[in-house]
């Protein structure tokens, strides 16, 4: 069966309905500041998770080296020998000092939006580890065009 399409009688004793005015802005709740404390534990959080992959990128690129390297240390649970982790330790290594780099670098900014002022001391901090991490990229010569592209991002 068709469907009839017909246009619906308008009664002109019943009003029509209100059209909205389209000059007026939607209003939207608005959001309490967040206290000193969010951005603190966010200051924290992050800090910790730049702290394990620092050390995790570390223990990592140690694990990289021959035995017979005076810096070597092997990992305390290992990838297995077949795995990307393995096959790829220093690239790992590599991303996850990146990792670190950011979450550090997040958490600093943290720190300093929620007190509305900027330490430099606390930004100088930094700079010896990003040096570090761009040292252990631009140090390996088997990277090719889109690894180099975190050097910049760095």
């Amino acid at each position: 069966v068709r469907e009839d399409i017909a246009a619906p009688v308008q009664d002109s004793s019943i009003p029509a309905p209100l059209q909205p005015n389209i000059d007026v802005p939607i209003r939207r709740p608005k959001r309490g500041k967040l206290g000193i404390r969010h951005y603190d534990a966010l200051h924290d959080i992050y800090h910790n998770q730049g702290r394990m992959l620092k050390y995790s990128g570390d223990a990592r690129f140690w694990s990289t080296y021959p035995p017979t390297h005076r810096e070597y240390r092997p990992l305390a649970d290992p990838p297995p020998p077949n795995s990307p982790y393995h096959k790829h330790g220093g690239l790992i290594a590599r991303l996850e000092l990146i990792d670190a780099l950011v979450c550090f670098t997040y958490s600093i900014w943290n720190r300093d939006y929620g007190r509305r002022s900027c330490n430099k001391e606390t930004w100088a901090t930094i700079e010896a580890f990003l040096g570090w991490c761009k040292a252990k990229w631009t140090a390996e010569e088997s990277i090719n065009d889109a690894e180099r592209a975190f050097i910049g991002l760095m």
